[in-house]
């Protein structure tokens, strides 16, 4: 049993920001497990967030991957790499019965294929100015429709 589902009724909501349900949108978690071990990536992980500064990436995402650690990237890459590839993320999101809401950043609107299986199932707001560090780039959107769906359980 998962926790998600030991959790049962306790569970009011459940919030998902950019979710890669999809393995066509897990090709950082990919390029991560399939270019490194565990070891080697931990080891080179200064270098390869100095390589992602040097590039156009988005600034907020950078930092974003420095808060985390490699550790934390690593290990959730793994993770996020197997459930996209099973396909069920979604269908386990489902059998809950408990109310999701889907938040994407408007920037990012009809990139990923992620999306659209989402769109289908459950909630979806974008967040206007905004990409997939979309907490960062405009809190204030973000944070109010995370505030709304929250009162919307009560």
């Amino acid at each position: 049993m998962s926790s998600s589902q030991s959790l049962g009724p306790r569970i009011k909501g459940i919030i998902i920001a950019e979710a890669n349900i999809d393995f066509n949108d897990c090709f950082i978690c990919n390029q991560v497990i399939t270019n490194f071990t565990y070891d080697k990536y931990v080891n080179s992980f200064e270098e390869w967030l100095g390589e992602a500064r040097k590039t156009d990436a988005n600034p907020s995402w950078v930092a974003s991957l420095a808060k985390a650690g490699p550790v934390t990237i690593y290990h959730s890459s793994e993770d996020l790499e197997k459930v996209s590839k099973e396909d069920t993320l979604a269908g386990r999101l489902t059998a809950l019965k408990t109310p999701v809401l889907a938040i994407y950043g408007e920037n990012n609107k009809g990139l990923w294929t992620s999306e659209k299986k989402i769109a289908s199932l459950f909630q979806l707001v974008y967040i206007p100015k905004a990409g997939h560090e979309m907490m960062i780039d405009n809190p204030n959107a973000f944070y109010s429709d995370v505030t709304r769906f929250i009162n919307e359980l009560k």
